[in-house]
């Protein structure tokens, strides 16, 4: 088990040289120490004018944290365009296991470019996503309340869907 020892004061990444459907530059900051098994310390992700698959977004920040085998995702946001937030936290181990929280309010459908259409959809939603249980064994559950939906200038009465993932 080797010791590290990684101090990052402003690391710049660009998405698209790792991921090949992701675009944008990131910036990573923190430091690492301990074993490569037993990692402790911190690092802070910030990005701008990202596109992470079909989805634009204005800005992301993470700021992980490492004890031993658990990465903590200490905070997550997600800004879709402004005034347009998710937020959340979380963690993973190295044997699989993980829990997940992830929230937002008021979030323009027009916004997500996964729901994009020609027939001009609008409305907003409220959105609550949280799950734990191994990447074996998947467990998550999400609600959304969906307001003042249109498409092609057809309202439609508001509602909620639920979603739940069980291996």
């Amino acid at each position: 088990d080797p010791a590290i020892d990684v101090r990052i004061t402003k690391g710049n990444l660009r998405l698209e040289d790792f991921f090949p459907d992701a675009a944008g530059q990131t910036t990573v900051a923190g430091e690492v120490h301990g074993t490569l098994r037993q990692p402790q310390g911190e690092l802070v992700f910030t990005g701008k004018t990202l596109k992470l698959g079909p989805q634009h977004l204005d800005a992301l920040d993470m700021t992980t944290r490492f004890e031993g085998d658990t990465l903590k995702l200490e905070h997550i946001g997600v800004r879709i365009m402004p005034g347009q937030e998710l937020k959340g936290s979380g963690w993973v181990t190295r044997q699989g296991a993980y829990a997940l929280e992830l929230a937002g309010q008021a979030i323009e459908l027009a916004a997500l470019d996964f729901l994009k259409t020609d027939d001009g959809l609008l409305g907003w939603m409220d959105l609550a996503i949280a799950g734990q249980g191994t990447f074996e064994h998947p467990q998550l559950s999400g609600h959304a309340k969906i307001q003042g939906l249109k498409i092609k200038d057809q309202a439609f009465p508001d509602g909620a869907l639920s979603l739940e993932l069980r291996d």
